[in-house]
Parts: C-alpha cells; structure tokens; sequence
C-alpha cells in the first residue's frame, strides 16, 4: 500500500475523531479540557475581519492523532459570538513571506460546557474551495452568547506556509 492509499484511508478517521482528539501544546492539557493559552492566541477575530498569518517549524503545535505522535501547526484566535446569529469561519492557504503555500487548513470551534470544561462545538477539513479544495470553512450559528476559541490548523506538520482566515457574521434564515 503507498503512502497516498494509507492517507486516504486514514483521513476520514482523523476527521470524524478530531473534535475529541486534539490536543494543544500551551501546558498542562487534556482531551476534554484543552488550554489555549496566551503564547498560542493571535488575539481576537471579529465579524468582517481578514486575518493573515503563517505556520512555520516555530509555531505551536497539538497532536492530530491519539495513536501517534504527529504534531500539527496551530493558532487560536478569540471570538465573541451572540446566540441565535450565524457566523461563517473560512481558512484557506496563501504564500508566506517565503512563498510557501504547503498549508492544508483545518478549522476548529470551542466553546464551554455546563462544567466550563473546553469543548469541541464543530470542525472543518476539506469544505472549502481552494487549490485540491482542502479549504475550511464552518457556519455556525451561536447556541449561546459569549466567548469562543477558534484554532486554525494544518493537517500536517509538513504543510507549512501562509493563511488567510475571515470571519462573517451571515444572515439567519430562521429562527432555532
């Protein structure tokens, strides 16, 4: 079996058990409880906000897969969402400042449980356009009112480079 037949099998896995899965490198972390501390946080992301940034050997790192130690490339970024709106989520891969554009975005949303516990609210790998459309990107309407975590990710520690995430706030076709 080659490398790219494994990854396709695998893959699939990853993603159906990534919200439960991942983990962050900022200490001390658990599965259901992870800490996106200060030195992994780009700061706050905002309705109509255009952000770029890069994944590099230097960026902070969580394990994509319980069963190996593979390290992805991540940053979190705080969001502030209002309960009943939509809002849409989009990653996608850009040159960085060396031109390396290798980057396979995946995005993931967390918020709190009942118990304040960190919890994984949804995920994105691959719905987006995009060169291969390996593009991210969630619409979620807000259960609650409050703050979020919204990490950005690579799918690999090789896929390094640049990227571009934006945020919108989208009308509501109904109310839940």
């Amino acid at each position: 079996m080659n490398t790219e037949m494994i990854r396709s099998i695998l893959r699939p896995l990853a993603i159906a058990t990534f919200p439960a899965l991942l983990l962050t490198s900022c200490g001390g972390d658990e599965v259901s409880n992870p800490l996106f501390g200060s030195g992994c946080s780009a700061g706050a992301l905002r309705p109509g906000d255009d952000v770029t940034g890069a994944f590099n050997r230097e960026s902070c790192q969580v394990p994509l897969y319980w069963w190996a130690s593979n390290r992805v490339p991540y940053v979190s970024y705080g969001v502030s969402l209002q309960e009943g709106k939509a809002y849409r989520f989009h990653l996608s891969q850009i040159p960085d400042d060396d031109l390396l554009d290798e980057v396979d975005p995946v995005l993931m949303l967390w918020g709190r449980n009942e118990s304040g516990a960190s919890s994984p609210l949804a995920a994105s790998d691959d719905q987006g356009d995009g060169p291969g459309g390996l593009n991210s990107e969630l619409f979620f309407i807000a259960p609650r009112s409050g703050s979020f975590n919204l990490v950005a990710s690579s799918y690999d520690i090789w896929l390094l480079g640049g990227y571009r995430l934006t945020m919108e706030e989208c009308p509501v076709v109904a109310v839940l």
